[in-house]
């Protein structure tokens, strides 16, 4: 078996383009200017019947018709004249020009109606891709089967670097499935091994094919796949193996986004596996460590002589605290990702959950010198898991009183819209950068300026409101402070 090295794209060819967006550019010359030929064609038919020997030719119209023109003339040797009908040899050429002309034409449209059809197959989503491989690669070989080929097999990669036949689409009802040519099994580990191009023709051809071409499927440098390609009559030209390479390379595209989505799912649900074991166990320590501390404080008397031991207690018993807040809020990501989070909503009068979360938090601001208050409490019903809604304003409010200095306000407001309730936690600090404002929900993300934050609060705080129906929002000015707005349903009256 011989390798034939992929040939040089004539001068004519250097301005083809393997983009989607060239691909459809040209299949409009086309179009157009097929019709422009039938169109000159029948009224060449017109005035046959009415014109004099010796009127202009429509060769004078096609050389004043620039779109046409650039069709046409495909070498800048050939130019176009004003000749008359009664040439003969002229007509005759002509006739063979239109002839090639139409051909061209007809085969780049060809070929561009595959690489549209060969798209909407790939532009599936990646986890779909993932899930019906096989289908998908079924579905490739029956567009180039008998448009490109007469004999397609695409054969995935496996990790020990053999072949896994994937799919084979064929013209020959007599052949079994997953019918592979004498010699082809070989020329694809060859290629799947070498990850070139190898195109056969002449005696190197298995038996009953007039070409055969093995094509790599690589993605980011690397291979997964061979797609091999066969016709029974005439071989495969430079376009057709250029059209041929065009397809393998987005089927790698499409494989290989498939394949990272599996492995980033895989490695996700390995994350979230070990918090939540991890947290599972700290739970029990962690709560001996904050009952252990309590029980220190209470014991100890509040004597000078003891007030260092004292505050180590309490550091202690803070930072118990804190973890134990970490490892519920790992436990509550865990379980939104299993899908076994859910919130109990009941009845609950606004005003007397502002004023409740206003108590609460209210000493914590006084200690930096911020006032914390309560504008605007309808006299309205909502929907809510009061403990779950108390903990997104928990996050909510701790955020405002972390950022906002020493004589700045936080507001907490809530307004009726559209059968929703809206509740705002607004605060007169640094505000959000505009770079940073679409992240501040991400897990795990956190500001510059926020030291010790796990960056999960947002995070949990938005799954929380979207358990109960409703919706977070953030809107920040730089210097302006922060408003972070929630939506919980109405209760039904």
């Amino acid at each position: 078996m011989r390798t034939t090295r992929r040939p040089r794209p004539s001068r004519r060819h250097e301005a083809d383009s393997h983009g989607a967006a060239p691909m459809a550019l040209a299949a409009a010359e086309i179009l157009q200017a097929r019709l422009g030929l039938l169109l000159l064609a029948q009224n060449r038919t017109a005035q046959l019947a009415s014109s004099p020997v010796g009127a202009t030719s429509r060769w004078t119209q096609l050389a004043t018709d620039p779109l046409l023109r650039r069709v046409l003339d495909t070498r800048p040797a050939v130019t176009l004249r004003t000749v008359t009908d009664t040439q003969p040899e002229v007509v005759r050429d002509r006739s063979v020009a239109n002839a090639r002309t139409l051909a061209r034409l007809e085969a780049l449209e060809r070929r561009t109606r595959l690489m549209s059809a060969v798209s909407e197959v790939l532009e599936a989503s990646p986890d779909t891709v993932a899930a019906g491989a096989s289908e998908l690669l079924s579905r490739l070989g029956c567009l180039l089967v008998p448009t490109l080929a007469d004999f397609v097999r695409i054969d995935m990669l496996r990790e020990d670097g053999t072949l896994e036949a994937g799919a084979v689409v064929h013209n020959g009802p007599a052949r079994r499935d997953g019918w592979m040519p004498d010699g082809a099994p070989a020329l694809a580990e060859r290629v799947a091994r070498d990850g070139t191009v190898v195109v056969l023709a002449g005696r190197t051809v298995p038996a009953g094919f007039g070409a055969f071409a093995c094509l790599p499927l690589r993605a980011r440098g690397r291979t997964l796949g061979v797609m091999t390609l066969g016709t029974t009559g005439a071989g495969l030209d430079a376009d057709d193996v250029r059209l041929a390479q065009d397809v393998a390379r987005a089927t790698a595209v499409a494989l290989d986004n498939a394949r990272l989505f599996v492995q980033a799912q895989a490695a996700s649900r390995c994350r979230e596996q070990a918090l939540a074991a991890v947290s599972h166990e700290m739970r029990g320590p962690l709560q001996v460590i904050s009952i252990a501390s309590g029980a220190l404080l209470r014991a100890w008397p509040a004597d000078a002589s003891l007030l260092p031991e004292r505050r180590q207690i309490g550091v202690i018993a803070d930072c118990a605290d804190r973890m134990r807040r970490l490892m519920t809020d790992l436990l509550d990501l865990s379980r939104m990702d299993a899908g076994n989070f859910s919130v109990s909503p009941e009845p609950a009068r606004v005003g007397a959950l502002l004023n409740g979360a206003a108590e609460v938090y209210r000493p914590l601001a006084e200690q930096k010198g911020i006032t914390l208050s309560v504008s605007g409490t309808p006299a309205l019903t909502v929907m809510l898991d009061e403990q779950r809604v108390h903990q997104v304003f928990a996050n909510l409010i701790g955020n405002a009183v972390r950022h906002t200095p020493a004589g700045g306000t936080i507001t907490l407001s809530a307004r009726a819209e559209d059968g929703l309730v809206r509740l705002s936690v607004t605060d007169s600090g640094a505000g959000i950068r505009p770079e940073n404002l679409p992240r501040v929900f991400d897990r795990f993300w956190t500001s510059g300026t926020c030291r010790g934050c796990a960056g999960l609060g947002l995070a949990i705080s938005r799954a929380i409101v979207e358990a109960h129906g409703g919706s977070m929002t953030a809107e920040s000015q730089p210097g302006q402070g922060a408003t972070f707005t929630f939506t919980l349903p109405l209760a039904r009256a």
